[in-house]
Order: structure tokens, then sequence, then C-alpha cells
């Protein structure tokens, strides 16, 4: 009776179609097979059920996906409903160099009891195609028995030249003034190298020929394709992150909110370091440079100042030309921060600074589109912060800080695409680059499941 009657409450659900199963989690499964299961063996009629999904595809963690729930769903079709297991192992897409290092790396897994029921995949492309890997980036850990295994082989040789210390090691280790020297992690210093690499190597991609837009880097995560964005800027690559939805996320954005920041906090010297190297003042390093050493010489004498303050003396004209006219316009909009509203204060700021124009003719021509729709959203912006009738400039850097203003979404042709692994799922390009490829096994993690239910388990098991 229980059959016939959720078969009339499932009269509307004929056919059941998923796609992507690789990326379900076994409580996602356990609701689906409850409410499938109760047709085999009931003798009531089940919806067709046709399920599509690549376990190498796994790559959901973050929502628990787990690769056991397909190997239980594919069970249970073929034994519980009588269904059939179709398998593809031919492709369209890629080209036979790559599906080799597929079938060598699936088939170690394999050998090794890490992944089961894989055949070796063909392909329909005639591309050759090639894999490449750039120099690996050692991190301290290696480099420093390196350097340890190469200065006990000296030894023993006799050698008397001594290899360079490696920092991070022995020959390094000095206290730090935190209050003086940021913290560097040996991981960030890794990832700004691996980026810096494969920037240097996608300008050499550009030079030989090869179209920005037929290049495609990868990433686990999107902070390494910040990173990754910031080098291939600073090589004047044009580059987006489709993915990259926040306004705040912008780097131009970043530099009008860096500016406000300091003009709210004038003791803020990082925000007016990133403001001064913005194209609305473009001072160049050698300058930066400068003001730091002239900032640490008022230190050193017992007056510390911040660069604010720093900029509106007429000593550091002479180590710094553009030192006047941009303390001219700090103290102007410092006025204007003082006494009007964001929208106000920003669009004062476009028009005495010139920004659309700045900002345009220092942006890749891909990307120039891109950058005055995220600059004239700014000013949008400032408009939806409390309204626009209460906000103060640092109600809106906050606001753009926590992030949720959306950006405009502007394609650009002619650009680098910079996607997570995720976001690429079905896209393509003649030239892959994937980043972190060697990367450090993952922490351990803070927090779990509270229960333990496998995929192929009818219920959770029971707590030990």
């Amino acid at each position: 009776l229980s059959g016939w009657v959720q078969q009339r409450l499932d009269a509307r659900v004929r056919h059941l179609l998923i796609d992507e199963f690789q990326d379900t989690n076994p409580l996602q499964w356990q609701a689906l097979h409850n409410w499938l299961g109760s047709y085999a063996g009931a003798g009531g009629q089940a919806p067709s059920v046709f399920i599509v999904g690549d376990p190498k595809q796994s790559i959901y963690r973050f929502r628990r996906a787990e690769p056991q729930v397909f190997h239980a769903a594919k069970s249970f079709v073929t034994e519980g409903l009588g269904g059939d297991v179709l398998s593809c192992d031919h492709t369209h897409r890629n080209a036979p160099a790559l599906m080799e290092v597929v079938n060598q790396v699936m088939g170690a897994a394999q050998e090794a009891g890490q992944y089961e029921g894989f055949r070796p995949h063909t392909t329909q492309s005639d591309d050759a195609g090639a894999v490449a890997s750039l120099p690996q980036i050692l991190r301290q850990a290696q480099a420093l028995r390196q350097a340890q295994a190469l200065r006990q082989a000296q030894d023993d040789r006799g050698d008397t030249v001594q290899p360079e210390p490696v920092e991070g090691g022995s020959d390094s280790l000095a206290w730090r003034d935190s209050l003086t020297v940021p913290r560097e992690l040996p991981e960030e210093k890794l990832v700004t190298l691996e980026c810096r690499q494969a920037a240097a190597w996608i300008a050499v991609q550009l030079a030989s020929g090869t179209r920005p837009e037929e290049i495609m880097v990868l990433a686990r995560r999107r902070a390494r394709l910040a990173v990754m964005q910031e080098e291939l800027r600073a090589l004047r690559i044009p580059a987006q992150q489709p993915e990259k939805t926040e306004l705040g996320d912008a780097p131009e954005v970043q530099d009008l909110v860096a500016l406000l920041d300091v003009l709210v906090s004038p003791t803020h010297d990082l925000s007016l370091a990133r403001a001064l190297k913005s194209p609305l003042f473009s001072l160049p390093d050698e300058a930066l440079v400068q003001i730091a050493l002239a900032a640490r010489a008022v230190q050193a004498a017992g007056q510390p100042t911040t660069w604010f303050d720093l900029l509106q003396k007429e000593e550091l004209a002479a180590a710094v030309p553009q030192a006047a006219a941009v303390a001219a316009d700090l103290r102007r909009w410092k006025r204007l921060v003082d006494s009007l509203p964001p929208h106000d204060v920003l669009e004062a700021i476009y028009h005495q600074g010139d920004v659309l124009a700045r900002f345009a003719a220092a942006a890749p021509a891909p990307l120039r589109a891109t950058v005055l729709a995220n600059l004239r959203a700014l000013l949008g912006a400032a408009l939806q912060v409390n309204a626009a009738r209460y906000a103060t400039p640092y109600a809106l850097v906050r606001a753009l800080k926590a992030g949720g203003v959306q950006a405009p979404v502007v394609a650009a042709t002619g650009a680098v695409r910079l996607l997570t692994v995720h976001g690429a799922k079905g896209l393509e390009a003649d030239t892959v680059l994937l980043l972190d490829t060697d990367g450090a096994p993952p922490k351990a993690e803070t927090m779990g499941a509270i229960v333990e239910w496998p995929g192929e388990a009818p219920a959770p098991r029971p707590a030990t």
C-alpha cells in the first residue's frame, strides 16, 4: 500500500536526471536514497533515474562531497532499480599528451589502492599538445635540507667554498621587532615567488605570439589568483577573474578605498602608500623609498610622524619633487572628507583628480572598460550605504571591505583568464597553467561531521 501511495504522490515526477553527481555529499544521497529506495521491491512504478558523474572530478570537499557516494549510488541503481552502467572513456576535448598524463596519474593511484574502476582514457583530438612543468620553488625546509646536504658533501670532499645561507635556516635566525618589522609567512612568500615565475612564463608565451585570451590560469583558491593578478599587473599583462564579483576586490576600487581610508585615518601609512602608487598619483618606487627613509630618520630622532604629515613638510621636496603637489591634493580632500558625505567626496576627487582618465590610461586596453565600469560603480555604491543620507566615508570604507557590494559584469576580451578549478569546469583554453600543484599536505581540519554516515551505509554508524 505504501508503494502505491508514494507512486500517487510522485506522479508529477516521471524522469529524474542528476548531473555532476560526484559532488553529492552523504546527507544529500541519503535523502535521495530514502525516496527512491521505497520503490525497490514495493511494486510501484519508480521514476526513471539517470545519474551522470565522474569520481575523478570530485573536488567539492568543502561541501563534504565524497566519491564513495558515487559508488554507492551506482550499486543502488544497478541492484535496487535494475539499471545499467554506461562508461565513457573517450573524449573529444583533450590532447593525447594530456590524456597520457591522466592515464599515468590515475593508473598509479589505482595501483596504490587510492582509486578503483579506472580504465585508460582515449581522445578524438588530433592536436599533439604538450605537458610541461616550471622549475619547482622549494619551501624553506626543503631548501635548508638541500643546503645542509651540499655543505656536508663539500666537507667530505674538503672544499672550502661554502653554500649561500638559506633564509629561514639557522644562519639567519634573529628576533623580529613586531612593531616595526612586518611578519612574512614562508607560505605567503612562496606563493608570491610561484606567481611571479608563472607571470614571467606567460609573458614569454605572449611575446612568442600567443594571445592572452588563449591562456587560462587555474588555482585551488581565489587568494592565490589575487596574487597572480598582481604579478601580471606588474608586467602590464591584462588579466581578469571572471568569478570575482565583489566590487571591493577590484584593484582600482581598492586604490580609491585606500585613499579614503588615509583621508579618514591619516595614521594609516600602508593605505597612503597604495594611494601614492596608484594611477591617481603614480609615484615611482624610488619616491616611496625616500618617504620611508625620511620617516625612519624622523623616528630615529625621537619624533615619529606619519607619512601624511611628512608629505606636508617642505624638507621632503628635495628628495620627492612630487611631494608638494601630492600634499596639496591630500589637504584639500581631507577637508572634504571632514565635511561631506562619501558620494560628494568621491565626486570631487573624480573631478579634481581626473580619476577616470588617469586610471583608463594606466589600464591595459582589454581591461579599460572593466576598470571604468568599476570606478563608476564605486560612485553608485556610495549612494547605497545607509541610503547616502547619514553615511560617512569611514562607513563606506568598512562596507566595501566587508564585501557584499556587487561589481558590474563586463566581459573582457584579450585578457588572461584567472579561475578556480571549481569555476573552470566545462571551460576550454589552448594553454592552461596550474598553480600550487606541489602544495604542502593540508592541515588537519578543525571541525568535522557530527555523525559518521558513509555513503554506502543505510544509517549513521553508532558512536564509539
